[in-house]
């Protein structure tokens, strides 16, 4: 699986955003995921993009993609692999805005 994150300006006008949620704000991230060819969104926006938690398809034209929260990823998408085995580190490092050492 591969993960992409992305901070940036939405590659269209956000006047022009079809409405994907009850949150106009919400919707160009859903708007500019689809548009970049995400398989998942990954929230914790419980009230607009991932609704109680519960996993929900989003679609534009023929672009679909399935918004969930992280511990559905984790628990659910991603059942088989041993996170005791993961350096939490590179997390944490990621977070605070460091590199990881060569």
């Amino acid at each position: 699986m591969e993960a992409i994150c992305v901070a940036a300006a939405p590659p269209f006008p956000p006047d022009q955003t079809p409405a994907f949620t009850s949150d106009p704000d919400d919707d160009p991230i859903v708007f500019g995921a689809l548009l970049a060819g995400a398989d998942y969104l990954i929230s914790d926006d419980k009230k607009h993009i991932v609704p109680h938690g519960d996993p929900r398809e989003y679609e534009h034209e023929d672009r679909r993609l399935l918004a969930v929260t992280f511990d559905y990823l984790v628990s659910d998408l991603m059942p088989d692999i041993d996170w005791d085995e993961i350096d939490g580190g590179l997390l944490a490092d990621a977070l605070a805005g460091g590199h990881p050492p060569a």
